[in-house]
């Protein structure tokens, strides 16, 4: 298949692409360049409400990961805006266009988070769970929202609700153990916070799974079987 990719530059992008050229795929990315928008890249700047549609004809699916990261900065009014707005808008510009195209793509895998759910302590939360409160939550909601105008179309539409990916290559890992290694790492508060994870080489098998399974659709939790406390992960 071609397959299109946005947020090819982050962590979770690097390896999609890396794993499906190996797998035969043939890898378009989405950047912020039309300089760097060449025979394997498509221009869009979601900030701008840009995409160079034209070039979209031809993909068979979409790995749609773009969203600017929720642990670079601390959490100001700016920073909360940008973190809603890469996901929300830059969704809902790409959703727009894929429909508009003359053969749209067969499936779109899109990321989401956990965070859909909120702070539900040790409730079991399946894919059918509704959304939960606060500002991720929110943030997650609409960003799934965003991307319904894609199933509505009947393009097959995978959320994947994603838990902390887990990796020495980068990511939280390196950060938590940095604290460990100096001594400073232990339990925050009470340590009964849970939290949903799973390895990075799961993730990617998963999002591989999601492109060549046509039974695949709507939420999925991607996460490891058994989430942990805060406690018991330190």
């Amino acid at each position: 298949m071609t397959i299109l990719v946005s947020g090819a530059s982050g962590l979770v992008g690097q390896c999609v692409v890396a794993h499906a050229t190996r797998a035969g795929h043939d890898v378009v990315k989405l950047v912020r360049s039309r300089e760097k928008a060449s025979a394997n890249g498509i221009y869009w700047d979601p900030a701008k409400g840009e995409i160079d549609r034209d070039q979209l004809e031809g993909i068979d699916c979409v790995v749609h990961l773009a969203g600017e990261s929720i642990a670079a900065n601390r959490w100001s009014t700016a920073v909360k805006k940008r973190i809603r707005d890469s996901r929300v808008d830059g969704t809902a510009l790409l959703a727009e266009a894929l429909i508009s195209m003359k053969q749209p793509p067969k499936t779109c895998i899109m990321a989401s988070a956990v965070g859909y759910y909120g702070d539900r302590g040790n409730e079991i939360l399946h894919d059918d769970a509704p959304a939960g409160d606060g500002y991720l939550a929110e943030v997650c909601r609409d960003w799934e929202a965003a991307a319904q105008l894609l199933e509505n179309h009947n393009i097959r539409l995978v959320k994947l609700r994603i838990g902390v990916a887990l990796t020495l290559k980068g990511g939280a890992l390196p950060k938590m153990l940095s604290a460990f290694k100096t001594g400073m790492g232990g339990k925050i508060g009470s340590g009964k916070q849970y939290m949903a994870w799973i390895t990075l080489e799961d993730l990617i098998g998963i999002v591989l799974f999601a492109i060549d399974n046509e039974t695949v659709r709507g939420a999925l939790n991607a996460v490891a079987p058994t989430p942990v406390t805060n406690a018991d992960f330190r």
